[in-house]
């Protein structure tokens, strides 16, 4: 992703990162992109045109949030947290595309 970023025009180009690490890990990539993480993991954060962005949510995010709703995470093995981040991408996707 970092080649296909430095080569040609940023016009046209969009770039979606979606991650459950810690984007301590992607600042060179992020840089890059001009999207800066706002602090610690869950955030969503975009460069002011929103044409790149960064979601960040750890699985510690999940537990934390059905905690507070007096639940459990509903899924226990990583297949099943792969399908529900597939999910949030494509909305998010299809929401800042303005599809």
């Amino acid at each position: 992703m970092a080649a296909w970023a430095a080569r040609g025009s940023s016009g046209t180009k969009v770039a979606r990162l979606y991650t459950q690490n810690d984007p301590a890990q992607l600042a060179p990539l992020l840089a890059q992109l001009g999207v800066t993480a706002p602090g610690p993991a869950p955030f969503d954060a975009a460069t002011p045109d929103d044409r790149n962005s960064l979601i960040s949510l750890p699985l510690t995010s999940w537990k934390d949030l059905a905690t507070k709703q007096g639940g459990s995470v509903p899924y226990t093995v990583s297949e099943q947290a792969h399908h529900v981040i597939s999910a949030l991408m494509l909305t998010d996707a299809l929401r800042r595309s303005q599809f």
